[in-house]
């Protein structure tokens, strides 16, 4: 596997102008492109900072509200990117980690994709390592 960091604008999507808008309101840290052999694969990476709870739940809120309006595959035509999330400390990891689970079991459909790991964690293996929580 082949991981590509990518300036938004630089990956193999075809950026439209409501995929603009929308990801201008989302402002994810990343866009990360996998690819493998006959796959690639889309990420957003969000670094989460030691902030107040409610700021943490507006950043989560963001993204959930992003994959309900569905501008990503309607546009792109591609599943919704998976969303990978760095925190800074166990404490924010395990916030995120039960505030998440239950928006997830909130929606519909929950196809969203989420992947949790710590600082600590990508420090020692790097982001492309076996380090990703799913929730």
């Amino acid at each position: 596997m082949v991981v590509v960091w990518s300036w938004l604008f630089e990956s193999s999507i075809a950026w439209t102008m409501p995929i603009a808008i929308a990801l201008n309101d989302l402002s994810p840290h990343a866009f990360v492109e996998e690819k493998d052999r006959n796959e690639i694969r889309h990420c957003f990476l969000e670094v989460m900072a030691d902030l107040p709870e409610e700021r943490l739940r507006q950043r989560i809120k963001k993204y959930i509200r992003f994959y309900q309006e569905n501008t990503w595959e309607a546009e792109t035509g591609k599943q919704f990117p998976t969303v990978l999330i760095i925190c800074p400390n166990d404490k924010v990891s395990k916030y995120i980690r039960s505030y998440t689970k239950a928006k997830l079991r909130s929606l519909d459909e929950p196809e969203l994709i989420v992947h949790l790991s710590t600082a600590d964690k990508v420090r020692e293996s790097g982001v492309a390592g076996d380090i990703w929580e799913k929730i």
